[in-house]
């Protein structure tokens, strides 16, 4: 709880700084570390895991201990104690989650919730450098992929839209840039998990990008899979106007939308006397975190339906996320290969659902007293 203030005030004998690997920079135990040079022996202790970020302080000091440990450099101050797995470890036996956590013989640490957190990581390409880094304290670089294709595969079962009229439903909007795609998905949580998605595009120079794209827009447009809007932007009052049906046609509870470029849509809809019910959600680790593990617990346990939508699947295939030092999750456009708009738009809806609050259930089975 020492802040600058304290820390030039007073000098101090002892800090620990637990979590180091958390902290932003090395702005506090830099203070704190200097606040000390008035004391006659004084005592400052840093722990955490280490910090993916190889240049993160904490990660140079773990570096620096370790050399001191094999003897490179000689520094009677400094005492470095490293629990970590070898890179040559299997991460799935557990007597090497003993060997680096030894808590887990102490009755401090639940190894069954290990357990459970590595079979998630085996079947969640993503999940395995997460459960490597936190768990077994091992320098290991993300996992590019966020989904294995069989899990996808395994959840595209068909989607009948006709059936799901009125069906109730929450929705994720994901506005591209001018001309990005701009995707809608609708998630059906009492209709095992059906997905219904949108995605719009500019129409000019739609065949060019196509064929310096490598990705058949021209073929999903004449399919029906995409709509071209006119002009060289995506007109967001074709979108406004389609948002309208769509939400007429089912029961959308919400629409999670990004505030990054939604000013101007809102505009839109204002003008047009569309009343929509939307919903601002956070594209930080706060909010995407959650949803995707309940977007990926739905896809594990198969209670998915996208249909297999080839846009929907092509945006799932170049999903990647980013992490930060907790191994919270996000999307991540700047990292993803191709587009992911439809996925962004998907993983908000289901976040949303989750948030919903649950109808009362009544077990009728016993006597009950209802009062009006």
């Amino acid at each position: 709880s020492a802040d600058s203030t304290t820390a030039h005030g007073l000098g101090i004998d002892l800090f620990i700084m637990d979590e180091a690997d958390q902290q932003r920079d090395s702005g506090l135990w830099d203070v704190l570390h200097t606040s000390q040079s008035a004391r006659k022996n004084p005592r400052a202790i840093a722990i955490g895991t280490r910090s993916q970020d190889v240049h993160h302080f904490f990660s140079k000091m773990l570096d620096y201990g370790q050399r001191v440990n094999a003897g490179e450099f000689e520094d009677p101050s400094f005492f470095c104690h490293v629990l970590a797995a070898p890179d040559e470890a299997d991460w799935l036996d557990e007597e090497v989650w003993r060997a680096c956590n030894p808590c887990l013989d102490a009755g401090v640490q639940d190894i069954q919730s290990l357990r459970e957190l590595a079979q998630q990581a085996q079947r969640i390409p993503s999940k395995e450098s997460v459960f490597r880094s936190l768990h077994l304290n091992q320098a290991v670089s993300a996992d590019e992929r966020a989904i294995a294709q069989a899990d996808w595969d395994a959840c595209g079962g068909s989607v009948d839209l006709e059936a799901l009229r009125g069906r109730p439903c929450y929705a994720g909007l994901d506005l591209g840039s001018t001309t990005d795609l701009t995707s809608l998905a609708l998630f059906f949580p009492e209709d095992s998990g059906a997905i219904l998605c949108w995605f719009w595009c500019p129409q000019e120079r739609l065949e060019e990008r196509e064929k310096t794209d490598r990705v058949p827009y021209a073929t999903w447009a004449k399919a029906g899979l995409l709509e071209a809007t006119p002009g060289r932007a995506v007109d967001k009052a074709f979108v406004a106007r389609r948002l309208a049906e769509v939400a007429s046609a089912f029961d959308v509870r919400g629409i999670a939308f990004d505030r990054w470029r939604m000013a101007d849509l809102q505009v839109i809809l204002e003008n047009e006397g569309i009343e929509l019910p939307l919903t601002a959600f956070g594209q930080g680790f706060q909010s995407m975190s959650p949803a995707i593990d309940v977007f990926e617990a739905s896809l594990l346990d198969g209670k998915l339906r996208h249909g297999s939508h080839p846009i929907l699947t092509w945006n799932a295939s170049n999903l990647v996320y980013s992490f930060d030092p907790a191994g919270n999750r996000k999307c991540d456009k700047k990292r993803s290969r191709e587009r992911i708009d439809g996925m962004v738009a998907l993983i908000m809806a289901m976040g949303l659902a989750a948030q919903a609050p649950k109808p009362v259930e009544y077990d009728f089975s016993r006597p009950l007293v209802l009062s009006l």
